[in-house]
């Protein structure tokens, strides 16, 4: 092997070792849902200090109750590591990613935001970015019961075979902590 080859193979094999958290989650979900023919992962950024994210916790698991098993990986992405969150918050999930950069790597700016992806053997493709409903007016200002709910709605046209369309809402909460 020339001197081009050895660079080439030392380049990438430093790629291999240097994946990002996000790639080797998405690689990871890509291969359990591909076995599992889980064609969705949904994800909610969650902080109990944020009060909003605690005021939707009960919607959550509301909505992930009526989720078909077969069809979605459930994520929930914890603030920190060692933060407190109830019992039947982390049951009704598949997995819990507490790893804020891999969270800010996928998109999530705030707490509570949810996103929806279509799992692809090599890539997720976003199909939605946003809060749950609209509870939140503005940060520091929200609903005590929101009256329309996005998430709700959209997972509605996905399990009725409308085509799916990538959609953003704007978010307002608790920013990402640095």
């Amino acid at each position: 092997m020339g001197k081009w080859g050895l660079g080439i193979a030392l380049i990438a094999s430093l790629m291999l070792a240097c994946q990002s958290p996000v790639r080797e989650l998405q690689q990871d979900l890509s291969l359990a849902n591909s076995a599992a023919n889980k064609p969705y992962a949904i994800g909610l950024s969650y902080s109990a200090d944020c009060p909003l994210s605690v005021s939707v916790s009960g919607d959550w698991m509301q909505l992930m109750s009526d989720l078909p098993l077969d069809s979605f990986e459930r994520i929930l992405f914890l603030s920190t590591p060692g933060g407190s969150i109830s019992a039947p918050l982390t049951a009704s999930v598949d997995r819990i990613v507490k790893d804020l950069d891999t969270a800010r790597q996928l998109g999530f700016t705030h707490y509570p935001m949810v996103q929806i992806w279509e799992l692809g053997i090599s890539s997720w493709k976003p199909l939605y970015r946003g809060p749950l409903d609209n509870r939140s007016v503005q940060t520091g200002r929200s609903r005590l019961a929101p009256d329309s709910a996005f998430v709700r709605h959209y997972l509605t046209r996905l399990r009725t075979g409308q085509s799916p369309t990538f959609e953003m809402r704007t978010v307002s909460g608790c920013y990402l902590e640095d």
